[in-house]
């Protein structure tokens, strides 16, 4: 039975698991002082939208009603797979809310979604941020910032796991959205629409600067929370313990090992073990897969590594 999960974060920040499909996929929800953002829309499980709306009655109170929901609630798909662009999307767009799409991913849901087309909004590369190499946040040359009421959320690309891979990021909170852009112990940049892992490693490189360069600022490690369940473990620096799913969130130590790992396969491209991926429809792709002891399932395809 595939049911949703709903869990408060901090205040203002809920996670909605899909717990009993396949992928543990997970979506949030982020809520400023007048509107609200959800950032994914889940895979097979019904209710994603009626679980947003508890939530944003109990916020907004008698402010949240039917008549302005679409003025008050809005959905932002951070890349174009099926399992984060699923029946929470569906639900979303029937519902008449606003729903952002990275551009460059339209080709990955165009199937799916053509009839709906007319009521998303793509998100141009050059509508989103980007990280430059010194780790500040770029704004890009149509700026398209959300703002929420008491926090603005910033949309910055990051190529790799799909040429369109979005992140979203809450500076008021010092929160990071990746989703799979860094995976969540595993790693999948193997498929056909992945980057090249000479083209990802300066993103990954960027967006450590970026975290070193914001833990500089607040003094505090900023929290990650991915697009899936936790299979990883907790740091030990952090915890002083080694069980699998404690944390809710990545830090930093996470994606040094994303980029560990991406330069030891760049050095030697053999060194992953040759695996079969058991998932619908992509038994034809060729994988190999290697790991650490944080990112422990990096998948990718040796002929496509440069």
């Amino acid at each position: 039975m595939i049911e949703i999960l709903t869990k408060k974060l901090s205040d203002h920040l809920y996670r909605f698991e899909e717990a009993g499909g396949p992928n543990q996929v997970h979506a949030y929800l982020i809520c400023g002082e007048e509107k609200a953002l959800m950032v994914d829309g889940l895979w097979l499980a019904d209710g994603l939208f009626t679980e947003a709306e508890k939530i944003l009655k109990a916020e907004y109170g008698e402010s949240y009603t039917q008549e302005n929901r679409d003025k008050m609630l809005e959905m932002l798909i951070t890349h174009g797979h099926e399992d984060h662009a699923g029946k929470g999307m569906e639900e979303f767009l029937n519902a008449g809310c606003n729903v952002y799409v990275p551009e460059k991913d339209w080709p990955l849901l165009a199937e799916k979604y053509e009839e709906k087309k007319s009521q998303i909004i793509f998100l141009t590369e050059e509508m989103c941020d980007r990280l430059s190499s010194s780790g500040q946040v770029v704004a890009g040359k149509e700026h398209y910032n959300l703002c929420l009421g008491g926090i603005t959320v910033q949309i910055i690309k990051m190529p790799g796991h799909t040429s369109g891979s979005l992140l979203v990021w809450v500076s008021e909170w010092n929160t990071l959205l990746t989703s799979d852009a860094i995976g969540a112990g595993v790693l999948w940049m193997q498929l056909p629409e992945c980057s090249s892992l000479t083209e990802y490693r300066p993103e990954v490189e960027k967006l450590l600067t970026f975290l070193e360069r914001e833990k500089a600022r607040t003094g505090k490690e900023v929290r990650i929370y991915p697009g899936h369940a936790q299979q990883i473990l907790s740091d030990v620096e952090e915890t002083g313990t080694e069980q699998y799913g404690q944390q809710d969130y990545l830090i930093y130590a996470y994606v040094r090992e994303v980029l560990e790992l991406t330069e030891k396969i760049l050095a030697n491209p053999e060194m992953g073990e040759e695996r079969q991926i058991d998932y619908p429809g992509l038994e034809h792709v060729h994988v190999r897969s290697t790991g650490e002891r944080l990112l422990y399932d990096y998948c990718y395809d040796e002929d496509c590594v440069s």
